[in-house]
């Protein structure tokens, strides 16, 4: 899915407003994003936009939100539950894990 697309799912669910209240910008920057008129480049919108709407595909846990997703892969190893450690271990060679530094190893 687009950053356009997940942006025009986030204000039919909400509001231009509320979505832009989330992104940290102007109603206005939201409405020329969506008509295509936003004069700047928008690789910076773009990512702002997956990152706080996008979904990951985990392996271990499904559907989550690409900060859910930092926060299972930044934390410390969860010494005390075996489940848990197992999950940390798939996340730390996950495609998705942004600190991996090899990403051919764990394509899902």
């Amino acid at each position: 899915m687009s950053y356009l697309e997940l942006l025009q799912k986030e204000v039919a669910r909400s509001s231009m407003q509320k979505v832009a209240n989330h992104l940290g910008v102007s109603r206005t920057t939201v409405s020329l994003l969506l008509s295509g008129k936003y004069g700047a480049k928008t690789c910076a919108m773009a990512q702002r936009i997956e990152r706080a709407f996008g979904q990951i595909n985990c392996p271990v846990m499904g559907q989550l939100l690409p900060v859910q997703c930092a926060e299972y892969h930044n934390r410390q190893p969860p010494l005390n539950n075996p489940v848990a450690m197992q999950h940390f271990r798939v996340c730390q060679s996950c495609i998705h894990n942004t600190q991996c530094k090899d990403k051919t190893h764990a394509k899902h």
